[in-house]
């Protein structure tokens, strides 16, 4: 809700028709001036008129909408575009679209204060997106491609074979865009290896044949060298 101008009587305060004359107290100036007599002598005073309080008009009938106020509240719908790269907190500010202003005065501003949701797929950094990866112990050791998912949707990741749990892999130019600039952030992908909670009797036989190649000893609490 904000005040908007009276689409009745368009914001003159009088109802359409009627008549609009100069106040006849302070001839239209919206000021009176008086004279008031001190010790130091007559010193001239000059204050709003109480007639037309200070517009200098008088109405033959008030608008029956605003009831001669020349504005009222009203539902109101803009639709504003979110620029690319703006961040929580930031503000977009919507030159006129803000309270009427009375008596000829410009309408005022309004501020859009933005707030973006939380994504459990993605963290930002200034404008750096980081997410993360799982992989299994296979793809960690002998690489692979793998989809991920980004703020454009979705793309293709080389892993390199023998990464190790908690390395990052940059992808340039694929996170947030400057608000001010051109150009974007980086898409930081963070890598996880996920170990396995529960083996087949033939998984188990091969993590047990590859230990061994490593130079590991099996036993039943697990590998020693």
């Amino acid at each position: 809700m904000k005040t908007v101008k009276c689409p009745h009587c368009d914001g003159n305060k009088a109802e359409p028709g009627t008549k609009i004359s100069d106040c006849g107290t302070c001839q239209g100036s919206g000021q009176v001036t008086g004279v008031q007599n001190t010790v130091f002598g007559s010193i001239r005073t000059q204050k709003t008129c109480h007639t037309c309080r200070g517009e200098g008009k008088t109405y033959d009938q008030a608008c029956t909408q605003c009831r001669g106020e020349g504005v009222m509240r009203q539902a109101v719908q803009h639709k504003i575009k979110i620029p690319a790269g703006v961040d929580d907190g930031q503000g977009i500010r919507l030159q006129g679209k803000g309270e009427a202003g009375r008596d000829g005065a410009q309408d005022g501003d309004l501020y859009i204060l933005i707030r973006v949701r939380d994504d459990k797929r993605f963290q930002r950094d200034g404008i750096d997106i980081i997410s993360t990866a799982d992989i299994s112990f296979a793809e960690a050791a002998l690489g692979a491609t793998i989809e991920i998912a980004n703020v454009d949707g979705k793309s293709m990741l080389k892993i390199p074979a023998g990464i190790q749990s908690g390395a990052k892999i940059k992808i340039r130019g694929k996170g947030v865009p400057h608000i001010r600039g051109t150009g974007r952030g980086d898409h930081i992908v963070q890598v996880n290896i996920e170990t396995p909670k529960h083996l087949s009797k033939k998984e188990k036989q091969l993590y047990e044949e590859l230990a061994k190649l490593h130079g590991k000893r099996v036993g039943k609490k697990g590998f020693w060298k």
